[in-house]
C-alpha cells in the first residue's frame, strides 16, 4: 500500500475519532433507504450518488458516466422494542391493576368509616393483593423505551464534472415512549402489602401503629403513586441541497461534499399515570405541539484509495439542535470503507459517536457490514450490525435490487431475528422501498 494511502486512511480515523470527545450522545444513522438499509447499514463509503443525501455528500460524484439525472422516491418504517415495553404495557391494559387497586381502596376505606372490623380485614387483605398485583405488573412498563420512527423522501440529482448537486425534500418523524418508575411507589406499595399481610383480624388492626394507619388511609392510588408512562416525538419536514466536488489539494485528489438543509420541526409530548395507561395513550393534545424552524449541514468526504477501494467519513448534523421536551439533534460522525469491482460491493461502516434517537433514550454505537452482488440486473443484498452500546437495533437484513433501463426497484426489511419465521415476532423492525428513474 502506498505511503499516501495509509495517511489517508489514519487522517480520516483520527478526524472522526477527535469528534467523540465533543458529542458523546448524537443523533443516529437511520437506515433510511433500502440498499443500505439491506447491506446493515452500510453506506458512508459503499454507497452510490443515489443515497448520498443520506449517508454522505461526497457521494454525489460517484455517479456512473452514462447518469446524467436522477430521481428518487423512497420510504422507510422502523419498530424497536427491544426491551419489551409494548407487552409489557399490553399486560398492564388487560388486567387493569391501578382500577382494582383503586375500588380496594374504596372498600376499604368504606369499611373502617363504618367502623365494621370484620369487613375491613377482608376489603384490606383486597388491597394488599391488588396492590401486589400492580407491583409485580410495574416493571413490565417502567424502566423500558419503545421507538418508532418513518422516512418518505423525494430526492432528484444532476451529476456534473465541476460540481455535482442535488435537491431533496424529506418528512420524517421519531417517537419514543419511556417507562418512568417514581422513586417512592415502589416502597410505598411494599409497605402496604406488608401491613395488609400483618393484620388477621380485629386484635391485629387495633394494634396498628400512628404510621401504619396513616399510610393506609392516606394511600389512594390515584393520588400517591406518581409512576408514569412519557410518550414524546418530533417530526421533521427536511429540504436540502448537496453538493460535492472533486478537489485537488497539493496534488491529493478527495471528494468533498456538503448539505445545508431546513428543518421545519413539530415536537410533542404527553406523560400518562398508571390509571390513564388503562385508558390509553393516544396523542390528542392539540396544546402539546410546538413549532419551530432550524438550519443544520452535513459534511462528508471520501477518497479512493486504488481502483476498488474507498473510504469515507460524515458529520452529520454539525449544529446541535435542542427543542421542547428534552429532545435533540445532535451532531453523529461516522467512517466508513468499501471494496468493489464491476459485479460485487462490500462495505463496513462504524459509528464513531454514542448516538441517541431524537425522542428516545435508546443509545446505538453500530458497526455494519453489508455486500451487493450484480446479477445481470439484479442486485442481491446481505449485511448485519451489532450494536456496540447495548443489545437493541442489531441483527441481519437482506434486500433486493431490479435495475432495467433507467427504472429501479428496490425492497429491504432488518430484524434482529435470525429466522424468517419469527420476523413478525421480532422486537426490532425495519422495512424500506424506493422507486427511482435515472437518465
Amino acid at each position: 500500500m502506498k505511503k499516501t494511502t495509509f495517511l489517508t486512511s489514519s487522517g480520516l480515523l483520527l478526524f472522526g475519532l477527535s469528534v467523540i470527545s465533543q458529542y458523546s450522545s448524537a443523533t443516529g444513522f437511520l437506515p433510511q433507504e433500502p440498499r443500505a438499509m439491506a447491506m446493515g447499514g452500510a453506506g458512508v463509503a459503499v454507497g452510490n450518488s443515489r443515497q448520498a443525501h443520506y449517508y454522505n455528500p461526497s457521494l454525489l460524484v460517484n455517479a456512473r458516466e452514462d447518469e446524467d439525472f436522477n430521481f428518487e422516491i423512497d420510504a422507510a418504517v422502523r419498530l424497536s422494542d427491544s426491551d419489551g415495553l409494548a407487552d409489557g404495557v399490553s399486560d398492564f391494559v388487560d388486567d387493569n391493576p391501578s382500577t382494582a387497586l383503586f375500588n380496594s381502596f374504596i372498600e376499604y376505606d368504606t369499611a373502617r368509616q363504618q367502623g365494621d372490623p370484620d369487613a375491613t380485614v377482608i376489603a384490606l387483605h383486597a388491597m394488599g393483593s391488588a396492590t401486589k398485583t400492580l407491583q409485580d405488573l410495574l416493571p413490565g412498563v417502567t424502566g423500558k423505551s419503545l421507538t418508532a420512527d418513518g422516512n418518505l423522501g423525494v430526492f432528484a440529482s444532476v451529476p456534473n464534472k465541476n460540481i455535482s448537486w442535488a435537491a431533496y425534500g424529506n418528512l420524517w418523524t421519531n417517537i419514543g415512549s419511556q417507562g418512568n418508575l417514581a422513586p417512592d411507589d415502589n416502597a410505598l406499595m411494599t409497605d402496604v402489602v406488608t401491613i395488609s399481610e400483618s393484620v388477621n383480624n380485629a386484635t391485629d388492626l387495633d394494634n396498628l401503629t400512628a404510621d401504619q394507619l396513616n399510610t393506609l388511609i392516606t394511600f389512594d392510588p390515584e393520588q400517591s403513586l406518581e409512576s408514569s408512562i412519557s410518550i414524546k416525538g418530533i417530526a421533521v419536514r427536511e429540504i436540502g441541497i448537496a453538493l460535492a466536488k472533486k478537489q485537488t489539494i497539493n496534488n491529493y485528489d478527495l471528494n468533498i461534499g456538503l448539505t445545508p438543509k431546513i428543518l421545519m420541526t413539530t415536537t410533542f409530548g404527553i406523560e400518562r399515570n398508571l390509571k390513564q395507561i388503562e385508558d390509553g395513550l393516544e396523542l390528542t393534545e392539540q396544546d402539546n405541539t410546538i413549532n419551530s424552524t432550524k438550519f443544520n449541514i452535513d459534511l462528508g468526504i471520501s477518497k479512493a484509495l486504488d481502483e476498488n477501494m474507498t473510504t469515507g467519513l460524515v458529520i452529520k448534523n454539525l449544529i446541535p439542535l435542542s427543542f421542547d421536551r428534552d429532545i435533540k439533534i445532535a451532531p453523529a460522525a461516522r467512517i466508513g470503507m468499501a471494496w468493489r469491482n464491476s459485479w460485487v460491493a462490500t462495505g463496513i461502516d462504524l459509528d464513531l459517536t454514542k448516538n441517541q434517537d431524537a425522542a428516545s433514550l435508546t443509545e446505538t454505537r453500530f458497526l455494519s457490514l453489508g455486500a451487493e452482488a450484480d446479477v445481470l440486473f439484479l442486485q442481491l443484498r446481505g449485511g448485519y450490525r451489532h450494536n456496540f452500546a447495548g443489545s437493541g437495533g442489531g441483527g441481519p437484513s437482506v434486500g433486493l435490487g431490479l435495475y432495467l433501463g433507467g427504472l429501479n426497484l428496490d425492497a429491504a426489511i432488518a430484524t434482529n431475528s435470525v429466522y424468517p419465521s419469527e420476523i413478525t415476532n421480532a422486537d426490532n423492525l425495519n422495512a424500506s422501498a424506493q422507486l427511482g428513474f435515472n437518465w
